[in-house]
């Protein structure tokens, strides 16, 4: 009977830990891969918010997102060893965030075409064309907190920025 018991918990430890493992793989596991060195150097800088392009097109009322013009002239920095959005405060104080010892994961890398047809918005408010590549980005701190923001880069020529439902471009 003890031999039983044993046998079973044994079992029942290599199921668990086996299941563990796959649950963990699944779970941590992530497509996104670091930024190459191109990329890196388009998007470093200090970041003007430009426009305010318009909303993601998810619900019939758009019109309850905060006024995405509040955030123009501020500034996004994208450094070696920060990532900041401290200059939205206090109009967007949930967006603001300064990630130190970072690292920068591509989400997607698509055709404009693409782009649009995912991430559910209109040409006409991203200007991206079908042919264009688009890289979207987004920071990752060292502690593997994410930021809400995502940079997304047409062509290392424009750099927009996605925040609340709402696309921005950058100067």
């Amino acid at each position: 009977m003890k031999k039983i018991i044993f046998v079973l918990c044994v079992t029942m430890i290599f199921i668990f830990s086996t299941a563990g493992a796959v649950f963990a793989e699944t779970t941590t596991a992530s497509d996104n891969k670091p930024i190459d060195s191109e990329t890196a150097q388009f998007i470093k800088g200090d970041w003007k918010v430009k426009t305010f392009l318009g909303f993601q097109m998810i619900t019939e009322e758009d019109d309850s997102f905060p006024d995405g013009d509040k955030i123009l002239g501020k500034v996004v920095i994208v450094a070696p060893n920060l990532f900041s959005t401290r200059d939205f405060a206090p109009e967007y104080e949930e967006y603001v965030v300064d990630m130190w010892w970072w690292h920068y994961n591509i989400v997607d890398e698509l055709s404009g075409e693409a782009f649009t047809a995912k991430y559910n918005v209109s040409q006409d408010v991203t200007k991206i064309k079908n042919s264009d590549q688009v890289i979207v980005i987004q920071a990752e701190s060292e502690d593997g907190s994410l930021s809400e923001l995502l940079l997304i880069d047409i062509n290392h020529e424009r750099l927009l920025l996605y925040m609340n439902c709402g696309y921005f471009e950058l100067e």
